[in-house]
């Protein structure tokens, strides 16, 4: 049980760095796609290492710039978290469960990137080959 809460927690990390490189990785292919708003480039605080907590405790909006966050961010933490925590609860603190939370975080980033930008990054699927 605490292996399933541990990789919970480790998970909601996780996805804050998916959601990092899902903003960051696929190019605009036009100018009119470049987006307003500042993908979290500012100066990080401390309230906004801990991924949930800041979305909420921010009310959705960037400490600095004050732009809206996009609802995708809780919910590719959230999933991250989720999936950790079940693997953990499955298979432990093991190597296979390493190797099972690289693979659907790869998933997590390649399914959300197709779902914005209709891509399939090889950056992304050669490496994990």
């Amino acid at each position: 049980m605490t292996e399933s809460i541990i990789l919970g927690l480790t998970g909601l990390f996780l996805g804050r760095l998916l959601n990092l490189t899902i903003d960051r990785l696929p190019p605009p292919r036009t100018s009119a796609e470049i987006p307003l708003r500042c993908e979290g480039h500012h100066s990080v605080a401390l309230i906004n290492l801990v991924p949930l907590i800041s979305y909420l405790w921010r009310r959705r909006l960037c400490r600095s710039c004050r732009h809206r966050i996009p609802v995708r961010w809780p919910v590719v933490e959230a999933m991250t978290a989720l999936v950790c925590g079940l693997i953990g609860y499955q298979y432990g603190l093991t190597l296979s469960a390493a190797v099972l939370i690289f693979y659907c975080a790869l998933f997590i980033h390649l399914a959300f990137v197709d779902l914005e930008h209709s891509l399939i990054l090889n950056k992304v699927v050669l490496p994990a080959l």
